[in-house]
């Protein structure tokens, strides 16, 4: 795609109904018509208890995740995501950022929405899950204050790439970020890496739009800011749940086990999953996930 963001003109779409009766609705984040946004709540006659925001990974969308809300909804988390620019049904160069602000900024945008400051008229709880990319900016944003954010939830947060990148391409990306910082590079991520559930590696592979490239800028901004989050970790303080899998081999377990120490938060919990790969909710056994991370909302929610 050109750098020019496209008209949005589905953002008053109607709501329809998904699985299970749930309310499922998508369309250009109002104010922001260059982002797209997916929500899915709960369906009628469940209760909305608690609300969560949900950020994809690097080269995905957030349509990949939509089981995931889907499972929410039905017991009653209202859930809401977006794609990032240069991602998914987001306009932007294909995997692009000029600066790491771009995805802070929509991000802030993403939580502005008016459906997700619901929460402050009816006192529910506001949650933001990050996964990987996804959970990199988050950290990111938390560094500083995020009103309203109850808690933040991080599965297989990208701090530090467990991936080795041959010397040879990091040299071509440092020709290539002055000049031409968008030039789109094969990422080199597999898509038997994410999961072990041979059905979510064969939608991986069928996804017309997973990216499967990296760029210069992204790949230096992010390195920039996995070192500013691990090194800045103790400015963290929002509670936290923090999830990855022993066997990942695109995020370092190391990694976020040091910045669960780092982290300033008095609430924070960790667990590593035993032979788990990256993609902690398209993985096998993901139920376990979704369980954890339901019952840690739970815990902490009034009443």
């Amino acid at each position: 795609m050109s750098g020019e963001w496209p008209e949005g003109g589905s953002a008053g779409a109607s709501p329809s109904q998904g699985a299970a009766g749930c309310l499922e609705e998508e369309g250009s984040l109002p104010g922001s018509p260059w982002l797209h946004k997916y929500s899915v709540r709960p369906p009628q006659g469940v209760s909305t208890w608690a609300y969560l925001g949900v950020l994809h990974g690097y080269g995905e969308h957030i349509g990949r995740h939509r089981h995931f809300m889907r499972w929410m909804a039905e017991r009653g988390v209202a859930c809401y995501g977006l794609d990032f620019r240069g991602q998914g049904r987001s306009g932007g160069r294909r995997g692009f950022v000029g600066r790491w602000d771009e995805y802070l900024d929509d991000l802030r945008r993403f939580l502005s929405v008016e459906a997700l400051r619901v929460e402050r008229r009816e006192g529910l709880p506001l949650f933001v899950l990050g996964h990987s990319h996804g959970g990199l900016v988050l950290a990111a944003a938390a560094l500083e204050p995020l009103p309203g954010v109850d808690g933040c939830i991080f599965t297989a947060p990208y701090f530090r790439s467990r991936m080795h990148v041959p010397a040879p391409k990091v040299w071509v990306a440092r020709v290539l970020d002055p000049i031409a910082p968008w030039m789109p590079v094969p990422s080199g991520l597999r898509d038997e890496w994410m999961s072990r559930d041979e059905a979510m590696v064969r939608d991986s592979r069928e996804d017309p739009l997973r990216v499967r490239v990296a760029t210069p800028r992204w790949y230096f901004e992010s390195r920039r800011w996995q070192e500013t989050v691990l090194r800045r970790a103790a400015e963290f303080r929002l509670p936290a749940l923090i999830l990855i899998g022993d066997a990942d081999p695109v995020s370092d377990p190391r990694a976020t086990h040091e910045f669960y120490e780092r982290a300033g938060s008095e609430d924070k919990t960790f667990r590593i999953y035993p032979d788990r790969l990256h993609e902690l909710l398209r993985d096998a056994g993901r139920e376990e996930v979704f369980t954890q991370i339901l019952e840690w909302m739970r815990d902490r929610t009034a009443g």
